[in-house]
């Protein structure tokens, strides 16, 4: 561990990286994680096979084999097996699962969906309770609730596929 209080609580954890301020202060017996940069991962205990890279990436909760990448990306992820990769992306998945999130601000409040994929900037934007959907493109599907199985594919694709659309396409 390299930083101010990097790595400071592990004791039986194992195979893990921290490198920034505070990067995986908390950690105390999760296994293989990796943390670089000032408070990546450092508010999680005992989950395992993460990595962080950025600034407060999966700095307050992280479920065991998730990847953040980018300022702020997964802060607030609690689900499991979520990959996530810029600004600010998968910032408060809480129990979201299966999830893969690339660009700017993506699936920013997709607090319980799972096997959602976003590509674009905030692709899902404010998904909540949605599942099996794929948003490819500038604001594709950027409110939508409750939606499953849909996919979207260009700049604002399904922008306003609010509560409860099912099996939808829009190219």
């Amino acid at each position: 561990s390299v930083g101010y209080a990097a790595g400071s609580a592990l004791t039986t954890a194992h195979s893990t990286t921290f490198v920034g301020y505070n990067a995986g202060a908390a950690i105390t017996t999760g296994v293989q994680n990796t943390g670089i940069g000032a408070y990546a991962l450092d508010g999680i205990s005992t989950q395992s096979y993460c990595t962080a890279v950025g600034v407060s990436a999966l700095s307050v909760a992280c479920g065991n084999h998730s990847t953040a990448v980018g300022h702020g990306a997964g802060m607030v992820m609690t689900g499991g097996q979520n990959t996530c990769m810029g600004s600010n992306s998968m910032v408060n998945v809480t129990s979201g699962n299966y999830n893969t999130a690339l660009g700017t601000f993506t699936m920013l409040t997709n607090t319980n969906g799972s096997r959602n994929t976003a590509l674009g900037y905030q692709a899902l934007y404010s998904a909540t309770g949605n599942d099996h959907n794929t948003a490819v493109g500038n604001r594709a599907m950027v409110t939508a609730s409750n939606n499953g199985s849909c996919t979207a594919v260009g700049s604002q694709a399904l922008e306003v596929a609010t509560t409860g659309g099912h099996y939808n396409t829009a190219i």
